[in-house]
């Protein structure tokens, strides 16, 4: 409410750009910066994370109003992590002071701790019927049936073996249609074979 009434000029200009750039373009911005009159950012980092098998979502005894089981969740970081994200923050420095057109100041000793305060917020949980070819090491097959099992299929994120670092929308949707088609293609053979 401060900025509103401190700054009214800015929020007007805020809402003019948000309705033309978000809103009624044509192609529209995947999300809006308000400017700084201080010329200072923040950065919004995300990365990939390596598999780790001792990051894991279980049931606890504890049961919610439906009687269901809670989730636990106990995820974990890699060394790996820790130096990828060091290193593209570092990287990301130098290419901005290389190319003039700014200074991104951070404290590499407290990147640690921003993964920790930021990295474990909740996000997207992949990774728990892992894909594979191996049954000591996945659940499920390349066309996303449960190892062992004839008539049982996974069709979402938790068959991903590692997260990539944006959101799994698309390609869980390009899975399941995929998954569909399999399961389409294997009725239609099962179907000829019954009337053969």
């Amino acid at each position: 409410m401060r900025n509103v009434i401190v700054g009214p000029g800015q929020v007007i200009a805020f809402g003019h750009h948000m309705l033309r750039d978000r809103f009624l373009a044509a192609r529209k911005f995947p999300s809006i910066i308000v400017r700084s009159p201080a010329g200072r950012y923040s950065l919004d980092f995300h990365a990939e994370q390596e598999p780790l098998a001792a990051s894991r979502v279980t049931l606890t005894e504890e049961r919610d109003e439906f009687d269901t089981p809670r989730v636990m969740i106990d995820w974990h970081y890699s060394a790996l992590d820790l130096k990828t994200v060091r290193e593209s923050v570092r990287l990301f420095a130098q290419d901005i002071e290389r190319c003039g057109i700014g200074r991104f100041e951070y404290d590499p000793e407290s990147i640690e701790s921003e993964m920790l305060r930021y990295g474990a917020y909740g996000g997207h949980h992949l990774g728990t019927t892992r894909m594979g070819s191996d049954v000591r090491t996945s659940v499920v097959d390349l066309n996303c049936r449960i190892h062992g099992v004839d008539n049982l299929y996974v069709a979402g994120g938790a068959v991903f073996p590692t997260s990539s670092q944006a959101n799994p929308t698309l390609t869980i949707v390009a899975l399941a249609v995929r998954l569909a088609e399999h399961l389409r293609a294997a009725a239609l053979r099962e179907r000829a074979s019954v009337l053969a």
